[in-house]
């Protein structure tokens, strides 16, 4: 599954406070493939 740029680019915060154990390995997933 991947995420839109769009995802992280309206919530900053959002993936701050909440999302961010789902976007660090999203990245770091996305940066491995």
């Amino acid at each position: 599954m991947r995420l839109p740029p769009t995802y992280l680019i309206p919530s900053p915060t959002k993936k701050l406070v909440t999302p961010t154990p789902f976007v660090i390995p999203s990245i770091t997933r996305l940066s491995k493939k």
